[in-house]
């Protein structure tokens, strides 16, 4: 799944947003390679369970986000990059930020995925790029943003783009949506 997860970064067309998700893909917590999508299996289909299904999760999300954003004619190859980076480590801190995962899912991952992309983000120029991703990433659970076990209130989409990365991700994890191996086979 990591070879398979860096192929799909080499589709990124802008170079420096390129490299940037190269980067982020080198530091993500180590667990993010191993990890299962869902802690208690209630969330996500059975593709995205066991080993390497927060990765499979992952790549599912950018494959939606990429239909999503393409039945649009006046989606840009901009638009496309920051998507494919926003669905790929959208939920890179799942488990928390170090290599060792929590044993559930953290509330806060959606903030500290972003903080994780932010930090990252200072060895390249990438304009407004870098607020776009932050955004999409810190809004993607939408109005699960309140949880019984904590205090912390995420942040709701707010723009078409925030939207597309927040549905990419909902439909990525239901049930009936498994892991397309097949498309990906050929990727």
């Amino acid at each position: 799944m990591k070879t398979l997860f860096y192929k799909v970064i080499e589709t990124i067309k802008n170079e420096e947003l390129r490299n940037y998700a190269r980067f982020c893909a080198d530091n993500v917590p180590e667990y993010f390679w191993a990890a299962q999508g869902s802690s208690s299996g209630k969330y996500h289909p059975v593709t995205d369970l066991g080993e390497g299904g927060l990765v499979r999760h992952s790549l599912m999300a950018y494959r939606v986000l990429i239909d999503l954003l393409r039945k649009d004619d006046t989606c840009s190859s901009e638009f496309e990059d920051m998507g494919i980076i926003a669905t790929l480590f959208h939920d890179c801190c799942k488990y928390g930020t170090e290599d060792t995962p929590a044993q559930h899912t953290e509330h806060s991952h959606p903030l500290l995925a972003a903080e994780f992309l932010e930090l990252h983000s200072c060895y390249f120029n990438l304009g407004q790029a870098k607020d776009i991703i932050c955004k999409a990433v810190s809004t993607h659970m939408g109005r699960w943003n309140t949880c019984s076990w904590s205090d912390v209130v995420l942040p709701t989409p707010k723009t078409l783009f925030q939207n597309m990365v927040h549905e990419a991700d909902y439909i990525a994890s239901r049930k009936y949506c498994l892991f397309d191996r097949e498309f990906f086979n050929n990727f």
